[in-house]
Formats: C-alpha cells, sequence, structure tokens
C-alpha cells in the first residue's frame, strides 16, 4: 500500500535522481524546437509558430473527432482507476511504467507552458479541448504514478512536500478537464452546422484551376534578399474558376491576396482562395519577400504608431508587390493574356473595376500597398471589397498612402 502512495521523487538512493531526469528530459523534449530556433536567431514569434501551427490542427481534429476523444478519454480513467485499485490492493505499477509515464508528464507539462504562453499573448481562450486533452493525460499519469490523492505523510520533509505536489498537480489537470467535459458530451455551445449554400458553405458551384507565374523581381530588392528565401521564386499564384461557354458571363471579377510575413506557403490560404475563386472569382495569390535586409538610413528612428511604421522594409516589399502586380496585369488583364487564362474562362474578361483586396497579418497591413497600387492603375473604381485578417503593423511612408477619397461609392471594409 505504501508503495502505491510513494511520492514521484522518493527512489532508491543510488538512482535518486533518475525520475526528476526522466520528467525533465520529457519537459525538455516538448520545447526543444522553439529553443533551437532561437538559438539559432530566429526571434520569438518564428521560434513559437511551428508548435503554434500543430497546436492549432490538433484543435482543429480535436473538434472534428469529440466521439473518438471522449472514447479514448474513457479508456485512460479506466486503466488510471485499474492501477488505482491494483496499488490498494498492494501491487504497485511496474517501475518501466511509472518511468515512462514520468517522461510522458514532463512533455504534457511542457506542451502545456507553451499552450499558456500562446493563450496569454495570442489564442485568448480561443482553444478549450487541446487543454482539456492535456488536463486529461495528465491526470491519469499522475493516478498511475502517485495513486490517489491523500494527506502528505510526514516521516519526512521530502514526502511532505511531494504528497503536496501530488495534490497540487491533480487539482490543477482536473481544473483543465472540467471545461471540457460538456464539449465532449456535446452539451456545450458550438457552431452551426455548415451551410449548404450561402456563406460558410462549401466552395462552389465552379471547379477551379491554379497556375504558377514567377514574376521579375526589382534587383533593389534582389539585393537584399535574407538567405531564408533566397531558394524561393517568388510568383504569382493565379486561381481561375472554369467556366463554360453556356455561361451569359461577359466578366468576372479580380481578386488580390497577401500571405503572412514570412509565410508565403500558397497551400495555405487554398481554402480562402477556393472559397473566392469557385464563385467565380480570379484570385492573385501575391508572393513577397519577408525576410530582407535593407540599408537604414543614418540617423532613422523606428516609428510605431497606431498600427503603422516608418520602417524601411515597407518600400522595398511595396516595390516587389508593384512588380508582381505588373504581371497580374499581363497575364490575366491584357488582351494578350496567358493562354492558361483563356482555358479556364474562354471569352469572358477579367474586370478590375471590381476589386477583392485581403491579406493576413502582414499581408493584411500590406492591402494598402496593393489599394494604393490597384488605384494607380484605376481598379476597384466601381466596386472595392477590403478584408484585413488580423493586420499587422502598415506603412506609414506618404509615398505609400492610398487616396481613400477615390474609393468607390460601392465600397466594403472588413
Amino acid at each position: 500500500m505504501e508503495e502505491a502512495v510513494d511520492t514521484l521523487v522518493e527512489r532508491p538512493s543510488w538512482h535518486r535522481f533518475l525520475n526528476p531526469i526522466l520528467f525533465g528530459s520529457g519537459l525538455m523534449a516538448s520545447v526543444i524546437q522553439p529553443i533551437f530556433l532561437l538559438a539559432s536567431g530566429k526571434d520569438v514569434n518564428d521560434a513559437i509558430w511551428p508548435h503554434a501551427y500543430r497546436a492549432l490542427q490538433a484543435t482543429m481534429f480535436l473538434r472534428d473527432q469529440l466521439t473518438l476523444m471522449f472514447f479514448i478519454s474513457l479508456i485512460l480513467f479506466f486503466s488510471s482507476a485499474a492501477s488505482i485499485k491494483n496499488q490498494m490492493s498492494g501491487k504497485p505499477p511496474h517501475q518501466i511504467t511509472r518511468r515512462i509515464l514520468l517522461f510522458i508528464s514532463g512533455l504534457t507539462t511542457g506542451f502545456l507552458i507553451l499552450y499558456f504562453l500562446l493563450d496569454v499573448f495570442y489564442l485568448r481562450g480561443a482553444f478549450l479541448l487541446l487543454p482539456t486533452a492535456y488536463g486529461i493525460i495528465l491526470l491519469c499519469c499522475l493516478f498511475v504514478i502517485g495513486g490517489l490523492p491523500r494527506l502528505p505523510e510526514r516521516t519526512s520533509k521530502t514526502k511532505v512536500f511531494a504528497g503536496i505536489g501530488h495534490i497540487l498537480a491533480i487539482f490543477f489537470a482536473a481544473w483543465l478537464v472540467m471545461p471540457g467535459i460538456p464539449a465532449m458530451i456535446g452539451i456545450a455551445p458550438s457552431p452551426p452546422d455548415v451551410p449548404i449554400v450561402g456563406y460558410g458553405s462549401s466552395p462552389g458551384p465552379f471547379e477551379t484551376t491554379m497556375t504558377v507565374h514567377p514574376y521579375e523581381m526589382p534587383q533593389m530588392v534582389g539585393e537584399i534578399i535574407m538567405d531564408d528565401e533566397q531558394d524561393i521564386d517568388f510568383s504569382v499564384y493565379l486561381t481561375l474558376p472554369e467556366l463554360t461557354p453556356e455561361l451569359p458571363l461577359d466578366s468576372i471579377p479580380l481578386a488580390l491576396l497577401s500571405h503572412g510575413w514570412g509565410y508565403p506557403v500558397y497551400e495555405e490560404y487554398t481554402d480562402w482562395i477556393s472559397y473566392l475563386a469557385a464563385r467565380g472569382i480570379a484570385v492573385a495569390f501575391v508572393q513577397y519577400p519577408s525576410h530582407i535586409d535593407p540599408p537604414i538610413p543614418e540617423g532613422l528612428k523606428g516609428i510605431d504608431v497606431e498600427g503603422a511604421s516608418n520602417y524601411p522594409h515597407h518600400e522595398y516589399r511595396a516595390m516587389a508587390i508593384a512588380a508582381a502586380l505588373d504581371t497580374v496585369q499581363n497575364l490575366a488583364l491584357n488582351e494578350s493574356r496567358h493562354p492558361s487564362v483563356d482555358a479556364a474562362l474562354g471569352n469572358v474578361t477579367i474586370n478590375p473595376s471590381h476589386l477583392w483586396i485581403g491579406g493576413h497579418s502582414l499581408g493584411g497591413a500590406y492591402t494598402f500597398v496593393q489599394l494604393y497600387e490597384s488605384m494607380e492603375r484605376g481598379w476597384g473604381n466601381e466596386t472595392l471589397f477590403v478584408n484585413i485578417e488580423s493586420g499587422w503593423t502598415r506603412p506609414n511612408q506618404a509615398q505609400l498612402q492610398p487616396n481613400l477619397s477615390r474609393m468607390p461609392d460601392d465600397t466594403m471594409v472588413h
């Protein structure tokens, strides 16, 4: 019975450090990638981003697999209950089992630390099932390793502190689990089902096709692109609806979409792109360089006030975006347009007078750059939709400011 409730740190003297090492190894394994990225020169945002992305994917998976999560949780709780029963009968778990669970506990604790850091600075309570899953794993590990919580034994200070720690850890794990229980059993508030038609429905009614068109990077920009992006062939990804000759259409609108900082990956924006293109819009996904090292004018003091900054990086990226939009003009809007456009649209033209501009993060900030360039080209002069998602700091340079008085009456900003 005493073995069953021994604390996590009490072990024979010759390997008294083994259990803390196992727990610490699991903790280190969970945070090794962010630490490595920080050590390699990445900033905090870049270092934590891969884990943040995996956390988002895990959360979306759990949302889609609530039944599976519920049954796995039941299996884990029944297994830990069986272990507790054995401990009460004087049959403690095998040392190998306890050590494996110590490593898993450390791993889960590390993931929880990363989760809370993300939650404070970014998620703001948006994830529910992920901390619930962590709590279930941690709670079951604690039950198997240390048994049910009970008053600490006073035979030694080590046992007292370890017993208190065991009780607090179990309460903490239970606190993580509680908010997710209504979601797992299906009684928590949840979004409505995906509509068959209209906003939020599956892409349609058109099939889409995508072609990639590299553009000529301005020399001044190419010279300052850093090694991180030297292998990227910066391009315009043009996604078009596949139209049939029977459709009574003369033209379709144009959409310009910009990616976030350091993430010029078309595949990460396909949901957004497909939603627009499948509804009959020509979508140009514009890549621009993020990792650049421009010359800094002597005496320049960086200013970032009310969402606008004077960093010279903006001017060079604006040059790249302008070159990309020149490519859009030549391949999709001119009379001698690219054959892939003719293959998808037939005789239907792309009319940039009806314009959608959007982006995420730094791409959201650069909707202002795209708006400026579009206005200079006479685009978006009839209808205009601007969609900024989590916009980052935008340029405050006077020469990059769009003349908002030129926006048409039919303008919507989201």
